[in-house]
C-alpha cells in the first residue's frame, strides 16, 4: 500500500514485477482489510489503479468487486466505492476525491456500476448523488447504473431509518445536490422515480 499510497508507479510496477502471483498481489491487504486496489482506488489515482486493475481478468476478475471484510472505516468497501468517496487526497498527484479518474478506470475494466450493497444499503449511484459528486454519476450512467435503484436494508434494520426505498434522485434531493438532480432526470427511469415514496413515505420532492 505504501506505494500506491504514494503515488509511486514506478515503484509499484517494479514490485509486481517480482511478486509473479497475481492473488498474492490482489489480496495482499493491511491490518484494516483495504487491498492494494482498494488503497489505490482511495488516493483517486488512475495510474496506479490501471496496472493492477490489469490484473483482474478471468479467474481474478472477482477482485474488483472484492469488499473490505474487516470491521473498520472501510467494511463493505469495493474498489468501486473506494474511488467514490475516497476521503484521502493523493499528495503527490494533487487528485481531488470524487473526480472519477480512478472510478473511471475500474468501470473500464468492468467493475460493475450496480454492485455495492454497503451496510446503509446503498449503492455506488446513490453515494455519487448524495455527494454532489457529477463526474462520478456521469461516469457511472454512462457504464449503466441503475437511476432507479432503491436503497435496501436488512429487515432489521429497514424501521430504523427513513432512507429504506430511497432512490438516487431522492438521496441528491434530500442532500441538495440539484446538478445531480438534473442529471438523472435527463434519464428516464430516472424521471419516473420522482413520484415514488421511501418506506418512510418520502418522496423526491
Amino acid at each position: 500500500g505504501t506505494a500506491v499510497t504514494h503515488g509511486e508507479v514506478d515503484c509499484l510496477h517494479y514490485l509486481l514485477g517480482l511478486l509473479h502471483d497475481v492473488p498474492k498481489a490482489l489480496a495482499l491487504s493491511h491490518y484494516d482489510g483495504v487491498g492494494p486496489l482498494h488503497r489505490a482506488a482511495l488516493v483517486d489515482d488512475r495510474k496506479c489503479v490501471a496496472p493492477l486493475a490489469e490484473l483482474c481478468v478471468g479467474d481474478y476478475s472477482g477482485h474488483l468487486e472484492r469488499a473490505v471484510n474487516v470491521p473498520g472505516p472501510y467494511w463493505g468497501w469495493t474498489p468501486a466505492s473506494c474511488a467514490l468517496i475516497a476521503p484521502i487526497e493523493n499528495v503527490s498527484s494533487g487528485c481531488q476525491h470524487g473526480s472519477g479518474a480512478a472510478l473511471a478506470v475500474l468501470l473500464e475494466h468492468n467493475a460493475d456500476p450496480n454492485n455495492g450493497r454497503y451496510r446503509n444499503g446503498q449503492t455506488l449511484i446513490h453515494m455519487a448523488a448524495e455527494r454532489g459528486a457529477v463526474t462520478c454519476l456521469q461516469l457511472l450512467l454512462l457504464h449503466g447504473a441503475d437511476p432507479g435503484a432503491r436503497i435496501q436494508l436488512a429487515a432489521e434494520q429497514s424501521h430504523e431509518t427513513p432512507f429504506h426505498g430511497y432512490t438516487p434522485i431522492m438521496s441528491a434531493s434530500a442532500a441538495g445536490n440539484p446538478d445531480c438532480v438534473r442529471l438523472l432526470c435527463r434519464t428516464e427511469k430516472g424521471l419516473e422515480t420522482i413520484g415514488y415514496r421511501s418506506q418512510g413515505g418520502h418522496t423526491a420532492l
